[in-house]
């Protein structure tokens, strides 16, 4: 994982290793119960999260800090087939902009994850716990991710850690 500060934010990039081909793992990707599964979030909306998403679709979901929850909206803002998927809020206690890119790597696919969450106005004093929450959202999303997948033998090993 690798961290770096921007204006009124910051930005988190991960990668991981998924023993699934590209074609497998954007099918994956587009389906809201995919993501909401991989973040640990109550979906709410879409009404059918099996429903592969595309730019301008939405989904609804609560997150969990601790003894708190936030509500937020997320819509597919840009989507290059095979490349890249991005989606951003439209409502939360932070802006969140997450791009995730793919490519086949040995007999499984390598996932990047670029995550960049902007504070504004009086949120920015809160920056170091959005932080910390923000890295261990991370963490745990990368090893659901891995997690739904099945174990890819030799290519997962060759492959080694990447988060």
């Amino acid at each position: 994982m690798h961290e770096t500060d921007i204006p009124h934010g910051f930005l988190i990039s991960a990668q991981d290793f998924v023993s699934v081909s590209a074609d497998e793992f954007e099918r994956a990707l587009l389906a809201p119960c995919s993501i909401a599964t991989w973040n640990n979030l109550d979906l709410m909306a879409p009404a059918n999260p099996r429903v592969p998403m595309d730019v301008g679709d939405a989904m609804e979901f609560t997150v969990h800090v601790g003894p708190l929850s936030f509500d937020y909206v997320m819509i597919v803002a840009c989507r290059t087939p095979g490349v890249s998927y991005v989606q951003r809020t439209t409502k939360g206690f932070v802006e969140v902009t997450i791009e995730y890119s793919w490519k086949s790597y040995g007999e499984g696919t390598l996932v990047t994850v670029d995550a960049m969450y902007r504070l504004t106005g009086s949120l920015r004093w809160k920056k170091t716990l959005t932080q910390m929450v923000a890295r261990r959202f991370m963490r745990v999303a990368g090893r659901n991710m891995r997690d739904m997948f099945p174990a890819g033998g030799a290519a997962a090993k060759e492959a080694g850690p990447f988060s």
